[in-house]
């Protein structure tokens, strides 16, 4: 008879200490631009630009604030529709949370939609879901924010945005996005099989 020993690891967390970002360029601070720029594929650091164009946005484009940092993307480039997606280490059975923030180019499209998905090579961690935004005004954009909790399985898993926009030149805005392990315990993969005793069958 054996018995299947599971193994726990505990994260933990000192109080203030933020969860290190598993997302490279997250706020879309690279490329530095004044105004915007059109962003082909291979040329988005840490992203892989899969479909059309994606515009890299300064917040002064928008006389408005960004949710974090400088700067933010906008999913529908010139041209648009846009996809983009970035793959990142994961640890099997661990809990990790995705978040970020969006808003809508409001001169190109009064009301915006994308798709946001975490898979791996086994199918889908998250989504895909749908999300819509249509309240940005110039000098602010009326951000709202994104978060759902995915249980990781496999070694490398991948986040993707995806425009529902029909070809035009903007779309959804995304700021700020993050993929953090979420500090609980999860089950190690490495669980133990140990060998109690044989009965006879």
């Amino acid at each position: 008879v054996t018995t299947k020993i599971l193994v726990f690891l505990v994260v933990f967390l000192p109080i203030g200490t933020r969860a290190q970002n598993l997302i490279v360029n997250g706020s879309f601070e690279q490329p530095v631009t004044t105004s915007y720029t059109s962003i082909p594929p291979a040329q988005l650091p840490g992203w892989v630009v899969t479909r059309a164009t994606v515009d890299v946005q300064a917040g002064s484009y928008w006389a408005a604030p960004m949710f974090d940092g400088a700067q933010s993307l906008d999913l529908d480039g010139s041209p648009g529709p846009g996809q983009i997606s970035q793959s990142f280490g994961t640890v099997p059975g661990a809990t990790y949370r995705l978040s970020f923030a969006y808003a809508n180019n409001y001169v190109d499209q009064h009301s915006a939609s994308a798709t946001d998905r975490v898979f791996d090579a086994l199918g889908n961690r998250v989504g895909p879901d749908t999300i819509t935004h249509n309240t940005s005004i110039r000098e602010n954009l009326h951000w709202d924010v994104y978060s759902k909790v995915f249980t990781a399985s496999q070694a490398v898993t991948t986040a993707e945005f995806t425009s529902l926009s029909s070809p035009v030149n903007g779309g959804i805005l995304l700021d700020d996005v993050e993929v953090t392990m979420d500090p609980k315990i999860v089950e190690d993969p490495r669980s133990v099989t140990k060998l109690i005793g044989e009965t006879a069958t």
